[in-house]
């Protein structure tokens, strides 16, 4: 069909707009009217623990996408996280599943973290502990949920965006949930 659908979609993410483009050509391929694509696309509302943004007060975001991490997927969410204003910050649990390969994975994604710029990183568990010494000054790392908690909670400030990602192993949804008192 010729024409153009046009929506707003409340998935973050370029990644996300390839899924819906990807989805809208295979829908139309078996015959769905694109106004009911466009309408069920809007309706689409992130999965809970993949970029889902979260306001807490002073006037601090929460993008909880603790799902699941690997070097992939922690790129797709910095883009993200890029968008916000204000300071950028990245919690960051291991990365499982990667194999023998996965200390040098850990290594190399603090290059990209700090290709995106992001202001303060605060890590948990052993690979994590790579990626906080390999991105150098303004990283710490962790030893339990409770440090990095408490130093979370003692060092916030107004207009930060905070990501907290990791492997699904690490329960980094914990995280979220201390912070936004879930």
């Amino acid at each position: 069909p010729a024409g153009r659908i046009v929506l707003r979609l409340a998935l973050p993410g370029r990644h996300n707009v390839a899924n819906a483009a990807a989805a809208t050509a295979t829908a139309l391929a078996v015959g769905a009217a694109p106004e009911a694509i466009a309408s069920g696309l809007e309706r689409m509302r992130p999965v809970a623990g993949r970029l889902e943004p979260k306001i807490i007060d002073r006037d601090i975001c929460i993008i909880d996408d603790t799902y699941n991490a690997n070097p992939a997927s922690l790129q797709a969410a910095l883009e993200v996280l890029a968008t916000f204003p204000g300071r950028h910050w990245l919690v960051l649990g291991d990365m499982a599943e990667l194999g023998d390969a996965a200390p040098d994975y850990h290594r190399q994604v603090a290059q990209m973290v700090r290709d995106y710029h992001v202001d303060r990183l605060l890590t948990i568990g052993e690979l994590s502990r790579l990626t906080a010494a390999s991105f150098g000054e303004g990283a710490d790392h962790h030893a339990s949920l409770d440090a990095l908690v408490a130093s979370l909670g003692e060092s916030l400030e107004p207009h930060t965006t905070v990501l907290v990602k990791g492997s699904r192993s690490m329960r980094m949804e914990r995280v979220v949930a201390a912070l936004t008192s879930e």
